[in-house]
C-alpha cells in the first residue's frame, strides 16, 4: 500500500517552516525563481514564457500538495542566491548542486 507524505510531512522533509506554508497559504502562491535555460531540466515552452520541465512539475506536484499555486519566475542563475535572500522569491529551484562557491553563499 502506498502511502503518501502529509503536506506537512514534505514541508519538513524539504526544510520549509510551517509559518512559511502558512504565508504561502494566505497568499494562495508560492514564487519560485529558476534560471529557466537547462532544458530538460528548467526551460519554457517553444514560443511562450510558460516554465516547463522537470523542476516545473516537481515544484507544480507540491505547490498542489500545499493547496497553493506555483508562480515560476525566470531568473540569472548567478543571482538566484541573493534573490532568494532579497525575498524577490519563496524558494529557489534551479538544477542547483552543492559545492563549495555555492556554500560561501550562505
Amino acid at each position: 500500500m502506498k502511502r503518501a507524505l502529509s503536506p506537512k510531512d514534505l514541508a519538513a522533509a524539504i526544510g520549509v517552516s510551517e509559518s512559511s506554508l502558512k504565508r504561502w497559504a494566505d497568499a494562495g502562491k508560492i514564487t519560485v525563481a529558476s534560471d529557466l535555460s537547462y532544458a530538460p531540466i528548467d526551460f519554457t515552452k517553444e514560443g511562450t514564457n510558460d516554465p516547463i520541465g522537470l523542476d516545473a512539475d516537481i515544484i507544480n506536484c507540491i505547490a498542489q500538495a500545499w493547496g497553493v499555486k506555483a508562480e515560476i519566475k525566470n531568473a540569472d542563475f548567478g543571482s538566484i542566491i541573493q534573490g532568494l535572500k532579497g525575498k524577490q522569491s519563496d524558494i529557489i529551484m534551479s538544477a542547483m548542486s552543492v559545492n563549495e562557491f555555492l556554500l560561501s553563499t550562505r
